[in-house]
């Protein structure tokens, strides 16, 4: 079984100084809000550049846009960059913090080969088979 690979997609506009421990440890992808761009630009200017396994990229959000349609969007560029399309190792779970698993983001989720999932007070983690 393959040790999990980690990406974070962090759904909460005010995650803020939050996003710094955690992309330490995983690539996080994270909403381009004002609070977590501010910490997403000081973390960028005291790291070296980044890898796939830690660092933070913010993705664009419309203010007036629901959390789960932008999970939605963004899961799937997501697996663009760190998909099996994207080189090896693939990221074989992710951890999406504030939006909670809806019928809807389970499809979008599933449809990317996501099998397993657990939710959580921040949201939820979902692993890949075999993960």
């Amino acid at each position: 079984m393959p040790a999990p690979y980690t990406v974070a997609l962090v759904a909460d506009p005010e995650f803020g100084a939050q996003l710094l421990p955690l992309a330490g440890n995983m690539h996080v992808w994270a909403i381009d809000s004002p609070t977590n761009h501010s910490i997403a630009e000081s973390w960028w200017k005291s790291q070296s550049p980044h890898g796939p396994a830690s660092g933070i990229t913010t993705f664009l959000y419309e203010p007036n846009e629901d959390l789960e349609t932008w999970c939605r969007f963004a899961i799937e560029r997501l697996d663009e960059h760190h998909g099996p399309n994207s080189g090896q190792p693939a990221y074989n779970q992710v951890e999406v913090i504030g939006v909670h698993l809806s019928p809807r983001l389970r499809d979008s989720f599933s449809e990317l080969g996501f099998v397993e999932f657990q939710e959580n007070p921040r949201g939820f983690i979902a692993r890949k088979a075999g993960t």
